[in-house]
């Protein structure tokens, strides 16, 4: 198959796009795939939410996007959240921390702030959330 897991829909697209002429055998591939559980969205969904904690931590919000953008149907989005909780008040905290050392010491703490809150918002995370992890962090600053 490939170097990384796919969700069905993925790897439905992919053949699609390298074999227009055969959707037939494209959809017994993917049959077999799920047959022989090569091809899982459960799985590949909880392996997607690990590695993106890992190295590229979004918000929540975000990351059920991302899964709803590859296919994955929203139950199994669901149940995998729900069997792997994510805070995100934790998650804004660890990377507004991570930002903070990679901004200037020179910098005003406002113009921080703002590099801070832009950088969170990126990641998906809400204006509330966003506030309680600076909130946070300020006091373990002073």
């Amino acid at each position: 198959m490939a170097l990384r897991m796919h969700s069905v829909s993925e790897l439905r697209d992919k053949l699609r796009k390298k074999f227009p002429d055969e959707k037939e055998e494209a959809e017994k591939v993917i049959q077999y795939f799920l047959g022989t559980k090569a091809l899982n969205d459960y799985e590949y969904a909880k392996m997607f939410l690990q590695y993106r904690q890992m190295q590229k931590p979004k918000s929540e919000y975000l990351l059920r996007k991302e899964l709803q953008n590859k296919g994955v149907e929203k139950e199994i989005i669901e149940v995998v959240l729900s069997e792997n909780p994510l805070d995100d008040v934790v998650n804004a905290c660890e990377l507004a921390s991570r930002k903070l050392h990679t901004i200037s010491r020179d910098l005003e703490s406002q113009k921080k702030k703002e590099k801070v809150f832009r950088y969170l918002e990126s990641r998906g995370f809400s204006y509330g959330v966003i506030k309680k992890a600076w909130e946070k962090i300020e006091k373990e600053l002073e």
